[in-house]
């Protein structure tokens, strides 16, 4: 003797669309908490001379053909620099400006040019992704 079944389903797909890509769906209030979380992180683990490299730190939101996406990231100009790090490298001054900083006697100096020792990487953006992830 042999027993079966069938069953029939019938997809909402306006909800499943709503439960994946819309705002309020919960897959997108997931993702946004976890790009939050890496945004919170990435601005705690960057360097905080004067802090404007933190603060810039934003989160946008987009479409994209198959649903959404979020991307944290800085607008400043030294922000791929702090994150990748840099080489040694020669700064020199515009003329017939000169470039000014303290000495490391504590005494002013001006140059024309200087050898910067490079930096190392802070790759903050990267780090704080795996973090989030993880929680």
């Amino acid at each position: 003797m042999s027993v079966s079944t069938q069953v029939y389903m019938k997809w909402d797909y306006g909800a499943i669309e709503v439960m994946l890509n819309s705002r309020g769906g919960k897959v997108n209030k997931h993702v946004e908490a976890k790009a939050r979380k890496a945004q919170e992180i990435a601005r705690s683990l960057v360097g905080k001379r004067t802090g404007r490299l933190a603060a810039s730190i934003s989160m946008q939101r987009s479409r994209t053909a198959t649903g959404f996406e979020f991307t944290i990231g800085s607008m400043r100009t030294y922000a791929l620099l702090h994150h990748t790090g840099t080489r040694p490298h020669v700064i020199v001054a515009t003329p017939p400006k000169l470039l000014r900083f303290r000495g490391s006697n504590g005494v002013i100096v001006h140059k024309r040019a200087v050898m910067h020792p490079g930096t190392r990487p802070n790759p903050y953006l990267t780090t704080a992704l795996r973090i989030a992830m993880k929680t």
